[in-house]
């Protein structure tokens, strides 16, 4: 029985490996139908919980390091499940652990995240030199550098070349694993009728990206494109079945892996391939690095450059750039004559106010929506100044975890 519990553990953790997590999912049961605590199979199911957002990772991981404390994966995935699901005293606790007693760079990645999350800037800025560092060496595991990327774009003091490097680090050590895939190069599709444009988002649902993305994908001209959504999803919604019933072809690409989405783009003969996460949260941006289209676009969804040079072109305005002393791309910017964002259709049902707040309420009220971890000491010193020069006015701060003190 021993062996068949190891096969079949090693069977979930490759289905893991490759984004199969339902099938994952099904073995590790399997295997804890047996032995209920096995560790192997609970941390494995936790992560294949976890990447679909569904619960009972936390409980999970906590078990395994019960059995395990020096489990360096088991503490990593735990911080980011705590950090996901409001678990805010427990992750900055874990990350204390992790200066206590780990100098692993992906434990201490886990931990700048979560002190930088929690805004307890004081030990992210004590760490942030010494990460930075290693992940300009190559030392952090490349599946948890998008999350660190994500956190490092509103981290000051970073240059926009080292920003630059980071990621470029990145995609230098995926597009050197896809060259060992050996995707097949065939030839480009033909363009005999309609353009054939592809978009590959985590987002088609009640989020900002799919309320803007859903005004572009109903407005195409149907007589020269056909529209093909690519969806990882992870919450299926109202916006997610609107965006289904408009898009002439929706496909479900969560159990894929990044080869398995690439060969599907590629099969359909995508001419323009769009992707709209950058490097956010489970987005499938891997995809691209293997080229399935002959055109590839990213836009929308994350505020830099992906890093890929199988990426030609980003989407963005005259608004969100500095030419000359802002972020630097691999992509060719694509600049619209007016706002990269597309926001008519869901504002036509906001009605028009006669009388503004400020006039009614006898001060200006300034809003953040941001999540918190966009935020900084120095973004609050620029906005007390502004706050002390409009008098009376009032900032306004909404973002998930604030309720927490």
């Amino acid at each position: 029985m021993a062996d068949e519990i190891g096969k079949w553990l090693k069977e979930a953790r490759q289905h893991t490996s490759v984004g199969h997590t339902e099938a994952a999912e099904e073995l590790c049961r399997r295997i804890l139908e047996t032995v209920p605590e096995h560790a192997g199979a609970m941390r494995t199911l936790a992560r294949s919980l976890y990447f679909r957002k569904m619960p009972g990772a936390v409980e999970l991981l906590e078990s395994v390091l019960q059995q395990e404390p020096d489990n360096a994966d088991a503490r990593v995935l735990l911080i980011y499940s705590h950090i996901e699901n409001g678990g805010h005293a427990r992750a900055i606790a874990l990350a204390h652990e992790v200066l206590e007693r780990s100098q692993k760079p992906d434990e201490l990645v886990a931990a700048y995240l979560a002190f930088d999350t929690m805004c307890d800037w004081e030990h992210a800025r004590q760490m942030q030199g010494r990460i930075l560092d290693l992940a300009a060496q190559g030392s952090i595991n490349n599946g948890l550098m998008p999350s660190l990327l994500m956190a490092l774009n509103a981290a000051p003091g970073i240059s926009p070349e080292r920003m630059f490097e980071l990621h470029r680090t990145w995609a230098e050590t995926l597009e050197h694993e896809t060259r060992q895939a050996k995707f097949p190069c065939e030839a480009r599709p033909s363009v005999d009728g309609r353009l054939k444009i592809g978009y590959l988002s985590t987002d088609f649902f009640k989020h900002p990206v799919g309320h803007f993305i859903q005004n572009q994908i109903t407005h195409h001209d149907r007589d020269r494109f056909e529209v093909y959504c690519y969806a990882h999803i992870l919450i299926d919604d109202a916006r997610t079945t609107r965006i289904r019933e408009t898009a002439d072809h929706f496909i479900d690409v969560t159990q894929l892996s990044p080869y398995e989405i690439a060969q599907r783009i590629h099969r359909d003969g995508i001419h323009i391939l769009i992707e709209l996460g950058g490097h956010t949260a489970q987005s499938r941006l891997q995809a691209l690095a293997f080229r399935p289209a002959p055109v590839q676009i990213t836009y929308l969804g994350y505020p830099n450059t992906t890093g890929l040079s199988t990426v030609d072109y980003r989407i963005t305005d005259a608004f969100a750039e500095d030419t000359e002393q802002g972020t630097q791309y691999v992509e060719e910017l694509l600049y619209m004559p007016q706002s990269f964002l597309c926001a008519k259709e869901f504002m036509q049902d906001v009605p028009r106010i006669e009388v503004t707040p400020a006039a009614r309420n006898g001060h200006i009220t300034f809003g953040s929506f941001n999540h918190v971890r966009k935020l900084n000491p120095e973004t609050f010193s620029l906005w007390s100044r502004i706050l002390q020069d409009a008098d009376g006015s009032r900032l306004v701060i909404k973002s998930k975890g604030c309720e927490v003190p």
